[in-house]
């Protein structure tokens, strides 16, 4: 019994004060770093439909009522990308939380956490169903959970493992962001790119001779844009490399939270790391 009741102490000691749990911190501050970046993504996913609007009505001459109804259409977007954001912040608080604990701080409520849960079953596809599984949208719900509990039952550092713990729900919460990230962004980049060859087209064989100056103003914008465009799709492709380096990363330190010296979870750190401050990069010279 008294060498059970040791080796329990010396568990219980191993993920709590005595332990150094800077690779904890790490991937803490990343992975809220992570998540405001994903967070620029969504709010371009509408911008890019504002850009095309903005582009269409000198070009194509689009009547008040044609406007109105892009116009519509773009705030819709706009609507489900905030729902999104919402949705979003479950990563930035569980990231937020493990740090917190890895400094033994006892964790603060935050209000972004709030409406996280029903944000996720609002987002619909065009046929107005769920726009995410059953699974997904389960998955944001308990580790919005378990960042409220550790808030309402005043977590400290020997909780880390509890929260580690989740990880098959972390999983699901990156499927979802990159299920957005491409099937929603990246898509509406796309749309936006086959307009700008669309819009070349009609400058070239309508407004080229009888506005040359101005025709070829708006050329060298759209080539502008193209540049633009190509920078966006790489970083949300880098972004969806980050965050399944998240996973991985967070797999790893599931397995060795108490031991820094791990060389792999070493190794998934300083990548994790270096992916970040490269997707944060591109989306600061890119949006």
């Amino acid at each position: 019994m008294q060498i059970r009741i040791g080796i329990i102490l010396i568990i219980t000691l191993a993920i709590t004060g005595c332990a150094d749990l800077s690779a904890v911190k790490k991937f803490s501050a990343d992975t809220i770093t992570l998540a405001d970046s994903i967070d620029r993504i969504a709010i371009d996913t509408s911008a890019s439909c504002l850009r095309r609007l903005a582009l269409d009505v000198p070009v194509k001459g689009l009547s008040q009522e044609t406007r109105q109804l892009y116009a519509d259409v773009c705030s819709q977007l706009k609507q489900s990308s905030e729902l999104f954001i919402d949705l979003n912040r479950t990563t930035r608080a569980y990231g937020r939380v493990l740090g917190q604990l890895a400094d033994n701080k006892l964790v603060s409520h935050n209000a972004e956490i709030d409406g996280a849960k029903g944000a996720i079953a609002t987002i619909k596809n065009g046929a107005g169903q769920p726009y995410f599984e059953a699974a997904q949208m389960d998955a944001v719900g308990s580790l919005a959970d378990v960042v409220l509990r550790a808030t309402t039952d005043a977590y400290r550092q020997r909780e880390i493992r509890r929260v580690l713990d989740h990880h098959d729900d972390l999983v699901k919460l990156a499927t979802l962001l990159q299920t957005f990230i491409s099937r929603a962004y990246l898509p509406t980049l796309a749309n936006e790119e086959g307009n700008l060859d669309s819009l070349e087209e009609i400058i070239t064989d309508r407004h080229i001779r009888s506005e040359p100056l101005r025709a070829r103003e708006l050329l060298e914008l759209l080539t502008q844009q193209r540049a633009n465009l190509a920078d966006r799709k790489k970083a949300a492709n880098d972004t969806l490399d980050a965050i399944t380096k998240m996973v991985e990363t967070h797999k790893q330190l599931l397995q060795n939270a108490d031991k820094p010296d791990d060389k792999l979870l070493i190794q998934l750190l300083n990548d994790y790391g270096k992916q970040i401050r490269d997707v944060r990069k591109q989306i600061q010279s890119s949006f």
